[in-house]
């Protein structure tokens, strides 16, 4: 009697195991939304909610720059499942409907692609927009956010040659201002000033470069360092960014190459070397942030999609502390892990339960 009433009680216990474990895993859900203080998940529920297909094979730089930016973090995944399904077709669609194959569109259609790619195949899409991509000839490009976007989609994909990408960055070396900065035009005029924007971007994609040992490359440190330098200057009172006054979108960028450089821009040391007026370029980016979560845009001080989309984009970057365009992002058994926790670890105590009971009814036998 002694002896069932042990394998009750060792039984009790490992069923009072398996209903910890199973409340546990909200447990944890809440401590890490508690770990959240820039309101990041807050801000992608709201975005993953205007997550939509356009039926008729319109284009839709939003749509891709938010399927880019959900696919990158579990947290962020909601939206996603039925989108990755749909996403393919319609890049397939908008891809044949285009009437030319600007850099712009082909890069933001395989950047998306890539980062669902953890999910579902996505290669027979990619490798055809590959293909249209590395026809053209960029030394007839005139948009420095097109060669720079075309490197980190080449250094994503790992495609392209060696010579290809010296002649990428050679054009982004040789477009750099007298005052470190860059243009959206490679070959602006005198009267066309410099802008953060366009000067990040460029600094993110050369980003991976500047330690490179190679002859070649031994110019790009210099270049990124005098880029820093017109940032620092171009920064506003208000601690933030943009060509036109303070705008979320710049600010944002100006982190997304930080972070590409490996600084944690979480740090207090960081974020008093790049304050102004008091306020860092975090704050300055959150003050575009509304009581909902969303983010402000635009002259009236609404709500805007793309905005957002950018500064979910650069929270992403604060919080890999790395290149976001590198793909920091779950592979496909980090997704099923991640999505199936809970059944995972109760599927994993049942079937420790079960071993025990028929380990101990052989010892009883024996």
């Amino acid at each position: 009697m002694s002896t069932i009433k042990k394998h009750a009680r060792f039984l009790s216990i490992l069923m009072a195991l398996l209903l910890l474990t199973t409340l546990a895993a909200p447990v944890f859900a809440a401590e890490e939304a508690d770990e959240d203080p820039y309101k990041a998940v807050e801000l992608a529920k709201l975005l993953a909610e205007s997550v939509k297909i356009p039926e008729d094979g319109t284009a839709d730089n939003t749509l891709d720059w938010l399927v880019f930016v959900l696919s990158l973090d579990s947290p962020y995944r909601q939206a996603l499942p039925e989108i990755a399904e749909k996403y393919p077709e319609y890049v397939k669609a908008c891809a044949e409907t285009s009437k030319e194959d600007k850099p712009g569109d082909l890069t933001r259609w395989l950047l998306a692609l890539r980062s669902v790619q953890g999910r579902k195949a996505q290669f027979e899409v990619a490798d055809g927009l590959l293909e249209r991509l590395l026809a053209k000839d960029f030394a007839k490009e005139d948009a420095t956010n097109a060669i720079a976007y075309t490197l980190f989609t080449l250094d994503a994909y790992k495609a392209g040659d060696d010579e290809l990408r010296e002649t990428l960055r050679g054009i982004l070396t040789a477009a750099q201002r007298e005052d470190g900065g860059y243009n959206w035009q490679l070959k602006p005029g005198p009267e066309d000033a410099s802008d953060p924007d366009t000067t990040a971007a460029v600094i993110t994609a050369l980003a991976r470069y500047r330690e490179d040992e190679k002859a070649e490359n031994q110019k790009i440190r210099p270049v990124v360092e005098k880029a820093l330098e017109y940032l620092k200057s171009a920064q506003l009172e208000s601690g933030g960014f943009g060509m036109f006054g303070d705008s979320a979108e710049s600010a944002a960028e100006v982190l997304i190459a930080h972070s590409a450089l490996g600084l944690d821009t979480k740090t207090e040391d960081w974020q008093n070397e790049w304050s102004k007026g008091g306020k860092s370029v975090i704050d300055a980016m959150q003050g575009f942030r509304l009581e909902s979560q969303a983010v402000k845009g635009g002259s009236d001080g609404s709500a805007n999609t793309y905005a957002g989309v950018r500064v979910l984009l650069a929270l992403t970057a604060i919080s890999f502390q790395g290149n976001v365009y590198d793909f920091v992002a779950p592979t496909a058994i980090n997704i099923f892990l991640t999505d199936n926790y809970m059944y995972i670890v109760i599927g994993l105590v049942s079937i420790g339960a079960v071993a025990a009971v028929i380990y101990l009814s052989r010892k009883k036998k024996a």
